[in-house]
């Protein structure tokens, strides 16, 4: 019931101070409304224990990787709002956490086809030396001989 600090501004465009720096955007019409709107900021600390004190998440499938999640709330449309948030940022996340593990099996890949490489152009190395040495192409027949 107690203002601590009153901000006007422009829907979409953004507000600053000291502490917080936001835009509000109009998504629906205020006309409905008789009231004043009002917002009270919260620390993170306090929205991670809110969503933790409604969030349930249990493995529906583990072979087809099927999680369910609910939220309880006494809004049901920031319920579904919070659901679909959340469902976008495990999405996000995954890719995110399987792009990585591509890229490092990727990477691995890369530098075992480059030391074979370079195992391979060793070993040409030495054939065309021992040719040279020996004088002959007939490789197998020479070392045979020499063993």
């Amino acid at each position: 019931g107690k203002v601590i600090a009153e901000y006007k501004g422009i829907f979409g465009k953004e507000l600053k101070n000291a502490d917080f720096t936001f835009t509000i955007n109009q998504n629906k019409s205020l006309k409905q409304y008789s009231e004043e709107i009002f917002f009270i900021p919260n620390s993170k600390g306090t929205i991670m224990g809110y969503l933790a004190s409604g969030l349930e998440a249990a493995i529906i499938n583990p072979q087809a990787k099927i999680i369910g999640i609910s939220f309880k709330d006494y809004n049901a449309p920031k319920a579904r709002d919070i659901l679909q948030t959340l469902s976008e940022v495990y999405r996000i996340k995954s890719v995110e956490i399987k792009n990585r593990a591509n890229k490092q099996k990727q990477e691995y890949l890369d530098s075992q086809i480059e030391k074979t490489e370079k195992e391979l152009n060793s070993y040409e190395t030495q054939m065309e030396k021992f040719i040279i040495e020996n004088k002959t192409n007939n490789v197998e027949a020479k070392i045979g001989e020499l063993v």
